[in-house]
């Protein structure tokens, strides 16, 4: 399967087509009948929409003959789903497209990750998951302070000031690939959510 690249708002993005929309002209039942399909309509109409590795087999047992033709189809996708204005498009296989989506917002357009664009992304997770947890310590020093507990309110004080340097970890800075920077995550952030 192929899919688009493109970069739009200043973000790189990625466009699957949905294969069982196109529409067939012909297809092979199960039976072995040949069913003609006039006018042509999407695929879609004659599988069942489960998981799609299942679909595409499906769909590949039909012995589908299509409307139109892979560039036809291609073209037709582009113009319905790349935004005008959009740049750097291009059409590559979809096994190209990273698993791991977790700097997804700082993709490149050859599906690589900008290593600045996903410190800042790391940074603003780290801020917030710190956020609950500097809100619950803003109470904790205000009961500390009403009833005069200055070591808790000292305690605190650390902590929270631990939570407001998280974002200045040196380990962010010096991360060279995406794995290295998703291994900086300081022990005073609650645990990291996938």
């Amino acid at each position: 399967m192929w899919c688009f690249t493109y970069r739009h708002d200043n973000r790189t993005l990625v466009w699957q087509p949905v294969p069982w929309n196109r529409p067939v002209k012909a297809l092979t039942r199960r039976n072995g009948v040949r069913e003609i399909v006039d006018p042509p309509e999407p695929v879609e109409r004659f599988v069942k929409l489960t998981r799609r590795e299942q679909i595409l087999r499906d769909v590949a047992a039909l012995e589908p003959e299509w409307a139109e033709t892979e560039a036809e189809w291609i073209a037709r996708c582009r113009a319905k789903a790349i935004p005008v204005g959009a740049t750097d498009v291009k059409l590559m296989d979809d096994a190209a497209i990273p698993k791991d989506r977790t700097f997804r917002d700082a993709w490149k357009p050859d599906l690589t990750v900008d290593m600045g664009k996903a410190r800042d992304l790391w940074r603003n997770r780290m801020r917030e998951a710190r956020a609950p947890r500097l809100a619950a310590l803003d109470v904790d020093y205000l009961r500390a302070d009403e009833t005069q507990r200055i070591t808790d309110k000292k305690a605190i004080i650390v902590l929270k000031q631990a939570l407001r340097d998280v974002t200045d970890h040196p380990g962010i800075e010096a991360a060279k690939t995406p794995d290295e920077l998703k291994r900086v995550w300081p022990d005073c952030l609650p645990a990291m959510k996938d």
